[in-house]
């Protein structure tokens, strides 16, 4: 049996939006006392079609984990978006990637604002 996953698209207030299906790909890391991160790309007209304007600061990524089929899902993390890019791959296709980091990122902007030090 191997985990299943769920990456649900939520706005800045938590709220979710869409669940995030036939991704092109994704990859994300955990850490305890770090800072995490999260690159995924989906297909951009239909992302585009569904939300206007299609990318807006602290949107979150939640990324939902299931050991096996039928275990109950828990929330392994949630990743404030950053960055996002559009490009056209090879087949023609256009991809929207994003990128984020985990709320560890908040930690660091709050020092850098607040002491003017740097990480």
């Amino acid at each position: 049996m191997s985990a299943e996953y769920e990456l649900w698209l939520t706005d800045d207030a938590g709220r979710r939006l869409a669940l995030l299906k036939d991704l092109a790909f994704v990859t994300y890391t955990r850490a305890v006392s770090s800072l995490g991160t999260i690159n995924l790309g989906l297909p951009f007209e239909p992302f585009a079609a569904r939300f206007v304007p299609w990318f807006r600061p602290d949107w979150r990524v939640e990324v939902w984990r299931s050991a096996a089929y039928g275990m109950p899902m828990r929330r392994e993390d949630v990743f404030l978006l950053r960055k996002p890019n559009v490009y056209t791959r090879g087949d023609g296709m256009m991809i929207l990637q994003f990128y984020g980091r985990n709320g560890v990122d908040l930690l660091h902007r709050r020092y850098v604002i607040q002491y003017g030090g740097t990480a």
